[in-house]
């Protein structure tokens, strides 16, 4: 903390852009307060040139200035890595991206027992810095007051003069011009486009028999998948491209792994559009989110089908759904029948974020029985054909050499036939021994009647 006015850092840049595309900006820039409480140096822009402030230079903060510089990088680094930077860099990108993205003024750094009092200054992209504030020194609470006070006026300063510059922000009823219905349909809020498609996705109908066997075909032969948050209304959804061969015993001869190129253009009976509605849960996996799979056929056709997503953006993660995905290989190969059937694995060709896409479960057991003080967290409404049934597919696992290794009520669901079904394979072991077999049967065999289980 103590590096962080001593040199300069990459900051952001003033306006986002999109090299050798023309943009527009939809909201006027942010201003500066015309008065505030404390002193900056004078800044005196020329066009796109940013002054350079040091340390000799004195600020009436007492502290450094930080300009933005760009230093040289010999690999781009990743999202996980800019997230996790600790060094004085980082902090710096940290401080002023969360200043950035809330639009505010007066930043507070602490580090335990000492402070740094940051002032973001919007016209020259400067961040200045005050010098080290001991907290046990008699006087710290006067300080944030006067702070906060300062802060206050700061806004309200900003609001008024961005009002002035703005007539048409101010408050008050004009009347409405009259719109086309093209129009209308367009000004629909994102909450309004949110219901809707939540609405379809629970509307979606079951599909018949060979409806389903033409979904299952068409989308194992399809390499792009667009990937769309339907609940933050994304207009331009993300291109994922299939990896891995797509498991199918439908098709009567066997599919080698697609392309990984991307082409140029694609017709919409080439793609398969999913659009996730909501995060389901998260863990060591990534994020699981249900949603909706709509494919076009080239009669014109459209086939839905709900699916369940999940989503690894992280190395860790991203093995471990790759690992899933290899096994439910081994199982399909095995032809066992009781897992969710699989879509495909995907890539994201802008971030590499994986994304495993499959059948969702109608409810799974804990849903059905939920953890209570009288149950202790023990299933309890499981009926004799449903225990019959899970012995007889997690023994038809075993002989496909497949250990789940995590059998418990989260992952043992009720298909929308109604019939048990086992999921998350994401710690599963291949080729195993004998006694790990043995093992996983007595403690299914335990949390199917109600006993405490150990889990492998």
């Amino acid at each position: 903390m103590d590096q962080l006015s001593a040199k300069g850092y990459i900051l952001p840049s003033p306006c986002c852009s999109t090299p050798g595309f023309p943009t527009s900006q939809s909201a006027p820039p942010p201003c500066d307060a015309n008065s505030t409480q404390w002193t900056l140096p004078a800044v005196e822009l020329r066009g796109n040139a940013r002054p350079v402030h040091t340390k000799e230079e004195g600020c009436p903060l007492g502290g450094g200035v930080i300009n933005p510089r760009p230093l040289p990088r010999s690999a781009p680094r990743s999202k996980f890595e800019e997230m996790n930077d600790s060094t004085p860099e980082g902090l710096t990108h940290h401080v002023w991206r969360m200043a950035v993205e809330q639009d505010t003024t007066v930043i507070v750094i602490n580090s335990g027992n000492h402070e740094r009092i940051g002032i973001r200054h919007r016209g020259s992209q400067t961040l200045y810095l005050s010098d080290m504030i001991d907290l046990t020194k008699p006087g710290y609470g006067k300080l944030h007051v006067g702070i906060l006070i300062s802060a206050v006026d700061d806004a309200l300063d900003r609001y008024r003069a961005l009002h002035e510059k703005n007539p048409a922000t101010r408050s008050g009823k004009r009347p409405r011009p009259t719109a086309s219905p093209e129009k209308v349909e367009l000004r629909r809020s994102k909450r309004q486009k949110m219901n809707l498609l939540l609405e379809q996705s629970r509307n979606i109908s079951t599909l018949s028999q060979q409806d389903h066997k033409v979904l299952w075909r068409e989308v194992a032969q399809r390499s792009l998948l667009l990937l769309r948050f339907g609940g933050l209304c994304s207009s331009v959804p993300t291109c994922c491209l299939r990896r891995g061969k797509p498991l199918s015993l439908l098709v009567q001869d066997p599919i080698d792994e697609v392309s990984n190129i991307l082409d140029e253009a694609y017709q919409a009976s080439e793609y398969v559009l999913l659009t996730l509605d909501w995060e389901n849960s998260s863990g060591k996996t990534g994020q699981v989110y249900t949603g909706h799979l709509q494919l076009m056929l080239p009669s014109g056709r459209k086939l839905l089908r709900n699916v369940v997503a999940k989503i690894a953006h992280y190395k860790a993660a991203q093995e471990r759904v790759r690992h899933e995905y290899q096994v439910y290989q081994r199982l399909w190969s095995h032809k066992v029948k009781r897992i969710p059937e699989i879509y495909g694995l995907f890539e994201d060709v802008d971030n590499l974020a994986t994304v495993l896409v499959m059948e969702r479960a109608a409810f799974t057991f804990r849903q059905r029985d939920p953890i209570t003080e009288e149950n202790n967290g023990l299933l309890q409404e499981i009926q004799p054909s449903e225990r019959l049934a899970c012995m007889a597919i997690v023994k038809e696992i075993h002989e496909a050499g497949v250990v789940h290794r995590d059998l418990r009520a989260e992952n043992l669901v009720v298909a929308q036939d109604g019939k048990p079904m086992f999921i998350d394979f994401d710690r599963a072991i291949l080729d195993p021994r004998e006694e790990t077999k043995s093992l996983e049967i007595r403690s299914l065999s335990d949390l199917l009647v109600g006993k405490k289980f150990r889990r492998l």
